[in-house]
């Protein structure tokens, strides 16, 4: 099993690599999903201003609709009074006429009032719509980057289980098991070197004694404290 140590080291890293891969796979959504909330604040920011505008459009058309139909009335008024044989009542339509010009002058009022408001809105759309249509350009070239970096990734984490899958085959079956046991009692790293007389694993310091014969024993060695597998580092190359 010793001589497997090696190829049990590379197995580590290997599942390392793929723990690496799999966070920034789990992070593809989230970051697409911020795009597209992103995107999505804009274009409601700008549908918004742009509704209030389409409103205000409106209410001035119908304000001058109202304005040109009560000068028609006005007009027809005083064809009217021509024909008036009585004082009361021409007195009558020219009050009449009166309360027509009175409305008239208030919406004349409300359409200065929206031109007044469009005249500001008009400007706030224009820019939003700019910026909306920017941010929309930018998020796209953002999700193809991202897309095709999370193609990328998918390719090589594909490439690393292929090859993680091939060291299985190599490494002797005892071992593995007593690997992947390791993974219930203690955190990554699994297997350690012993450089310089520390665990990588810990870095607690390993007696002299303790390394020679973890070097030249043929039995598989544990760290004394953390209980990883240990092999020196001139096993490893």
């Amino acid at each position: 099993m010793k001589k497997d140590l090696p190829l049990l080291n590379k197995f580590q890293t290997l599942e390392m690599s793929l723990s690496q891969y799999d966070k920034k796979l789990k992070t593809v959504p989230e970051a697409l999903k911020k795009l597209d909330d992103q995107l999505t604040l804009a274009k409601e920011q700008f549908d918004n201003h742009k509704k209030t505008k389409d409103d205000i459009e409106k209410k001035q058309r119908t304000y001058e609709r109202e304005i040109k139909e009560n000068v028609d009335r006005i007009r027809k008024l005083h064809d009217k009074s021509r024909d008036i044989k009585t004082n009361k009542e021409y007195q009558t339509i020219l009050k009449s006429i009166d309360d027509v010009k009175a409305k008239n002058s208030l919406l004349e009022e409300e359409v200065i009032k929206c031109l007044y408001d469009l005249e500001s809105l008009n400007d706030n759309v224009k820019q939003l719509e700019k910026e909306f249509l920017q941010q929309k350009e930018d998020a796209q070239k953002k999700r193809e980057s991202i897309e095709n970096n999370e193609r990328l990734l998918k390719e090589e984490y594909q490439q690393i289980i292929a090859e993680k899958n091939e060291l299985t085959e190599k490494i002797n079956p005892k071992l593995m098991k007593r690997y992947h046991s390791l993974k219930s009692i203690t955190t990554p790293p699994y297997i350690a070197t012993i450089v310089n007389e520390t665990c990588t694993g810990c870095n607690m310091s390993i007696p002299p004694q303790f390394c020679i014969e973890v070097q030249r024993g043929d039995e598989l060695y544990h760290c004394p404290l953390c209980e990883r597998i240990i092999f020196c580092q001139s096993q490893s190359s």
